[in-house]
Parts: C-alpha cells; sequence; structure tokens
C-alpha cells in the first residue's frame, strides 16, 4: 500500500509540473486560453478623451429627407401637349441591336421606360432618341467603348433600330394632408409626417453617434497599446474562420471564394488567401487583443449563463419562434467561443464608453 500511495503521490507530481508549463501556444485557440495582458501593455484606458462628430437634426434635415422620400415616390404621366421627345422626358421604346447585321444578347427590349439625360445607355443612344416623334422608328449607328464589359461588344459598331411609343414625364407628389393619409402609416397630417421623420433621422443619428463612440474609442486604445505577438494558435483560429466564412458566403452564392474575398474585405480574389492573412494580423487580432487585455485588467468573464440570456434578447428582439436550446443546438465549440470573445469584447466597450470623455464638435 505504502508503495502504491508513493507511486501515486509521484504521478500527482508529475501532473502539476507538467500543468505548470501551461498549454502551448499552438493550442491556445481563445482569449480564455491565454492572458492577453502578456502580450498586450495598454495606455491609459479609462477616461480617454474622444472627439466625435456632431449629430443634431436640423429642419433643413428634415425637409431634405422628405424631399428624397416624394421624389422615390414619383409617378408618371403621358405628355399630350407634344409628340417630340425631349431631355428630361421618360420615352417608352421598343429597341434591336445588332452587330453586323445579327441582333445581340441583351440588345433587345419592347415598352421599356428610358429616362432621357440619364446616361444608361452608351453614348449616342439617348441623343438620338431626343428629337423623335412619337410613332417614328428609326436607326441609331453607334459605337461601344473600348472597355465594354462584353467583349464581343467592345469598341464594336452596332445599330440599333429604335421606335417612340410614348412621353411621359415625372410627376412628384406634393406633401399635403392627403398625401400623408394615402401613405398608411398611422399618420394623418404633414406636420405628424415630420415630426415622424425627424424621430427616424434622430435615431439614425443615435446609431451613428454610438458608432463614432466606438470607433474613437477603439483607434484611441490600440494608438495606445503596445502589441508583442500573439499566441499561434489564436492567429490561426480567426484566420480559419475568416475563411470559413467567406467559403460558405460563396458555396451559398455559387460564386468563387475570391470574388466574396474581394467584396468584403477589398482584397485581390487571385490572391485573396494571403491578403487575408495579413488583413487578420492587421485588424481583427489587435482588436480582440487589446480589448481582451482590458477585459483582463477589468476582472470580465462571460459565463454560458451570459451567453444564454443574450440568446434570449436577440430572440425577443425578433420575435422568433424558438427556445435557446434550439438556437444553440449546432453550435460547434468555435461558435460558442467566438459568441463568448464577443461577449467579452461588448463588456470591455461598455467600461470604456461608460468612463470616456465624450467631447462632439
Amino acid at each position: 500500500m505504502k508503495k502504491v500511495s508513493i507511486c501515486l503521490s509521484m504521478m500527482l507530481f508529475v501532473a502539476l509540473l507538467l500543468s505548470g508549463c501551461g498549454m502551448k501556444e499552438e493550442d491556445m485557440k481563445y482569449l480564455k486560453d491565454f492572458d492577453p495582458s502578456k502580450y498586450v501593455t495598454l495606455g491609459e484606458y479609462k477616461g480617454m478623451n474622444i472627439t466625435i462628430p456632431k449629430t443634431e437634426v436640423t429642419d433643413e434635415d428634415v425637409d431634405s429627407y422628405i424631399d428624397y422620400l416624394l421624389s422615390a415616390n414619383e409617378s408618371y404621366v403621358d405628355i399630350t401637349d407634344r409628340d417630340v421627345a425631349q431631355n428630361g422626358d421618360v420615352a417608352n421604346i421598343d429597341y434591336e441591336g445588332k452587330k453586323d447585321g445579327v441582333a445581340f444578347d441583351g440588345g433587345t427590349a419592347q415598352g421599356y421606360d428610358l429616362n432621357l439625360g440619364s446616361g444608361v445607355f452608351i453614348d449616342g443612344f439617348e441623343d438620338g432618341v431626343v428629337g423623335m416623334k412619337v410613332g417614328e422608328t428609326k436607326d441609331l449607328t453607334l459605337t461601344f467603348p473600348d472597355n465594354y464589359a462584353n467583349e464581343d461588344l467592345a469598341g464594336a459598331e452596332v445599330v440599333f433600330t429604335v421606335t417612340l411609343n410614348s412621353i411621359k414625364e415625372a410627376v412628384i407628389p406634393e406633401l399635403t394632408d392627403e398625401y400623408v393619409k394615402s401613405l398608411d402609416n398611422g399618420l394623418s397630417t404633414v406636420e405628424e409626417y415630420k415630426a415622424d421623420i425627424r424621430k427616424t433621422i434622430e435615431d439614425s443619428n443615435a446609431s451613428t453617434r454610438e458608432n463614432s463612440i466606438e470607433q474613437a474609442i477603439t483607434d484611441k486604445l490600440l494608438a495606445e497599446a503596445t502589441i508583442n505577438g500573439a499566441p499561434s494558435g489564436f492567429v490561426l483560429r480567426l484566420t480559419d474562420t475568416v475563411l470559413n466564412e467567406i467559403n460558405e458566403t460563396a458555396a451559398n452564392a455559387g460564386v468563387e471564394p475570391g470574388m466574396v474575398a474581394a467584396y468584403y474585405y477589398g482584397v485581390n480574389q487571385d490572391n485573396y488567401t494571403e491578403e487575408l492573412k495579413n488583413f487578420v494580423n492587421d485588424n481583427l487580432l489587435p482588436n480582440y487583443l487589446v480589448f481582451g487585455a482590458v477585459a483582463e485588467k477589468e476582472g470580465i468573464k462571460v459565463t454560458d449563463e451570459d451567453i444564454d440570456k443574450d440568446i434570449q434578447r436577440m430572440i425577443d428582439e425578433n420575435a422568433a419562434d424558438i427556445t435557446v436550446e434550439e438556437y444553440k443546438k449546432d453550435f460547434t465549440e468555435n461558435d460558442l467561443e467566438s459568441y463568448r470573445e464577443y461577449l467579452l469584447i461588448t463588456k470591455a466597450m461598455d467600461i470604456l464608453k461608460e468612463n470616456a470623455v465624450i467631447t462632439e464638435e
């Protein structure tokens, strides 16, 4: 019995020695696996002074937004006091485009409404329609730009046969009580409508203000921090997460991953993997580390109960018919720990915002 006891003691001693050595860097995949403060030297992060743009709403802002909404609800009425198309008219046309006498794909339409002067067609097309009479058919000999996306048409001379069916003008609705009632939004008067628009802009500005505060805090936090490396496993996990999200999005959209990477991250689609590694190292990694260091210094922890509570909040906000457990049933370890890190960074940001001195100008 004594020998067994000694053996067990030796095994426990060895185990303690091994645990004291800590995890290998390649195994440190999440913030919970290491102390970010070992890799980050923070500047003064409490009570930081930041400046953001003012977000007040003026009467001019309200009027401009209403003008935009009215324009978006414009209608078209036939022009009856003349039959010749002018710039600014909406010309309803039929057209057929031919190259070397053969109609080409995408060059034919019937009953197309073309806003003359919009510049949406190739040079010369809209100018050719201006001056036509309703009912007239006309051939337009035009040349596609050399840099046109369709290589078969780039720089090619073509002939469009165009028939002018009718001409219309855009009519922007007048802001009246009757118009407001017609929107069926529970409002009855112009004044109510303006107040509602002001509230909409104020809500948008509040969100913009919050984003400006968080961005200013992040910028200052990063500028005053010194970062000395990071666990290799953590860097690899962040990189793999980004690449996996790109691959999944590409698969769902039926496009190449490089196209998705170029669209969302502005990288070269032919070399997106390497460029995304640089993106992670230059952007994601520093953000995670500095906020992780703040969380460590402030003793911030995220429990499983915190995660469940936040998921329930999202379910309630979206009025979703699902339980927390159903929402989490397909969670991988990476999903769970990524969520934990998101809440950790959110809590750290909340502390920084509560203590920041904010100036608006």
